[in-house]
């Protein structure tokens, strides 16, 4: 949500339109297209929403791997999870203490959401849930996302997984597209390529669309077959 859906309260009610998966559809079918899709989404509701589709899937931002034209997905992280029993107790304080926030748990992470929450207040406590979790266990990692939180234990994020794509095969061109401040690291892996920002705040890519509808408009101009004059 924010890149090809509209960003939503509920992160549940971001659900791919038709359009969107007709668009996809399209551009997956040119063999000439690589098309991937990596997201601090869980692998089950990726898989759901995309795994009948010839796209790469990544989940939560790299954990997890599951190529286009395959039914298996591969972890790519080792970690055990044991460390999330220290933080679920905090992260359930700073939930009573900020109405409306609300936990995600993920098999390797855990987000904590203030998209409903008063801008203000939501935004406070979480700088605080940032070095509160800081102070208790300095090894687990914060990402700061769009009106979230994410914590981990092991740097794996879109960049790194980016890269790993790009490394794959010797591309004509690379378009990298995202919204969120966990895609700047995206941005600056792929600071060779085309790389955009949707929506307003400072970016490191190189270009900028204002909202998804632009997104998929610009896609869709993608998508269409050229004529080359003689």
């Amino acid at each position: 949500d924010g890149t090809l859906e509209g960003f939503k309260t509920d992160p549940k009610l971001a659900i791919p339109g038709a359009d969107t998966m007709e668009l996809l559809n399209e551009l997956a079918a040119d063999v000439k297209n690589s098309l991937v899709i990596i997201s601090g989404r869980d692998k089950t509701t990726l898989g759901e929403w995309f795994g009948k589709m010839p796209i790469t899937l990544i989940a939560e931002h790299g954990a997890f791997m599951k190529r286009a034209n395959s039914n298996e997905w591969q972890m790519r992280i080792m970690g055990s999870s044991e460390w999330k029993k220290e933080l679920l107790p905090v992260l359930h304080d700073f939930t009573r203490r900020c109405p409306l926030s609300f936990i995600e748990e993920k098999e390797h992470s855990i987000a904590w959401h203030y998209r409903k929450c008063d801008d203000e207040l939501g935004f406070i406590r979480s700088r605080q849930l940032i070095d509160t979790i800081a102070n208790i266990n300095p090894q687990i990692l914060a990402i700061d996302g769009r009106k979230v939180i994410e914590f981990k234990v092991e740097d794996f994020n879109k960049g790194e997984a980016a890269l790993k794509m790009r490394s794959e095969a010797k591309y004509d061109f690379v378009l990298a597209i995202g919204d969120d401040r966990t895609d700047e690291k995206m941005f600056e892996a792929l600071r060779d390529d085309c790389t955009i920002k949707v929506g307003p705040e400072f970016t490191n890519a190189k270009y900028r669309l204002a909202n998804h509808l632009n997104v998929k408009a610009f896609l869709k101009q993608l998508g269409l077959p050229r004529t080359i004059a003689a």
